[in-house]
C-alpha cells in the first residue's frame, strides 16, 4: 500500500484536478491523506466531502481521508512541517511501501509510481527519496529537475539533459538516474526505509518555505542517503502560487516570510 499526502489551503478547483490525476495513475491500493491547513470555509467543506472510497472502473482502489491541521494543535496556517510529520507517522503506522507527497498544484503523469519503484530498485539501499522531472502544467518540456533549475545552483544539468528539452525526446531504453542535493516536495517519493529512520523527520519550524530543503538536508547529511532523480518519472507543476497567494495576497509579505524561513534554514545547517 502507498500513502499519498496532499497539503491544501483553499483552491479546491485546482486541487481537484490533482486528485483526479492521482486516481488514474496510482495503482491500488492507497490511502490519500488530505491535510487541510485552514482553507476558507467553502473550500474546507468541499475537501471534507471528498473523503471516502476512491473508485476506478467500478472497483475500490483506495481511500481518501481528510484531516484539519487544528486537529494537530495548529491555530493558523501554514503548517507544512507539522502536517508532513503527521503524514510520516500515519505512513509508518499503516505499513506503507512509501509516502508519496503530491502538492495541490501538481499533475502526476502515468507511470510515475512505477518509475519511482524502478529507480529505488536500481539505486538500491542508498535511496533516500526519488524525484521526477517537472514540466509546466499542460507543457511537455523540462522546467526543472526535481525542483532544481540546473542553473546557477548546480552549474550543471542532470541526467545528461537540459532545461527546455522535450519530454521523451531522448533514448529511453534504459532509465537515467542522477543525484540531487535537494528535491522539491511538490512531488516526492519517500520509501519506507526512509520513513523509519529516526534521523529523518519533518521539522515543524518550517511552516511552509524551505521545508523541502530541510528534509533534503536531513536525508543527505543525517542519514547519508541520496536524493535520486529519474527520467522516467514526470510531473506537471504550476509556477503560479496555488495556495501561497491565498495566504499572502501581498507579495512583499510573502517574500518576507520566505526570507525568514531561509534564515532559519541557514542557522540550522550552518551555511
Amino acid at each position: 500500500m502507498i500513502t499519498l499526502f496532499t497539503p491544501v489551503h483553499g483552491r479546491y478547483d485546482v486541487a481537484s484536478r490533482t486528485f483526479a490525476a492521482l486516481e488514474q495513475v496510482v495503482p491500488a491500493s492507497f490511502v490519500h491523506l488530505i491535510g487541510d491547513d485552514f482553507s476558507p470555509q467553502p473550500d474546507a467543506e468541499l475537501y471534507a466531502a471528498s473523503a471516502g472510497p476512491v473508485i476506478r472502473d467500478g472497483q475500490e482502489i483506495g481511500q481518501r481521508a481528510v484531516y484539519h491541521c487544528r486537529e494537530l494543535g495548529a491555530e493558523d496556517s501554514p503548517n507544512m512541517g507539522l502536517s508532513l510529520g503527521h503524514a510520516f507517522g500515519l505512513a509508518r503506522e499503516n505499513g506503507s511501501e512509501a509516502l508519496l507527497v503530491v502538492e495541490s498544484d501538481v499533475i502526476a503523469r502515468p507511470g510515475i509510481v512505477e518509475a519511482f519503484r524502478e529507480a529505488h530498485a536500481l539505486h538500491g539501499e542508498r535511496t533516500g527519496a526519488v524525484a521526477p522531472l517537472y514540466t509546466e502544467v499542460g507543457g511537455n518540456t523540462i522546467s526543472s529537475f526535481g525542483g532544481m533549475s540546473g542553473g546557477e545552483e548546480t552549474e550543471r544539468s542532470f541526467l545528461g539533459l537540459k532545461l527546455g528539452t522535450e519530454i521523451g525526446s531522448w533514448d529511453q531504453r534504459q532509465p537515467r538516474l542522477d543525484v540531487l542535493w535537494w528535491a522539491h516536495l511538490a512531488c516526492l517519493w519517500l520509501p519506507r526505509s526512509t520513513l523509519l529512520l529516526d534521523s529523518v523527520s519533518p521539522d515543524p519550524d518550517f511552516a511552509l518555505y524551505y521545508c523541502d530543503h530541510d528534509l533534503s538536508h536531513q536525508i543527505r547529511e543525517n542519514a547519508g542517503l541520496d536524493l535520486v532523480i529519474t527520467d522516467r518519472a514526470v510531473a506537471e507543476h504550476s509556477r503560479e502560487a496555488a495556495s501561497t497567494g491565498v495566504r499572502w495576497p501581498d507579495e512583499d509579505a510573502r517574500h518576507a516570510v520566505e526570507a525568514a524561513a531561509y534564515h532559519t534554514l541557514r542557522q540550522k545547517w550552518h551555511f
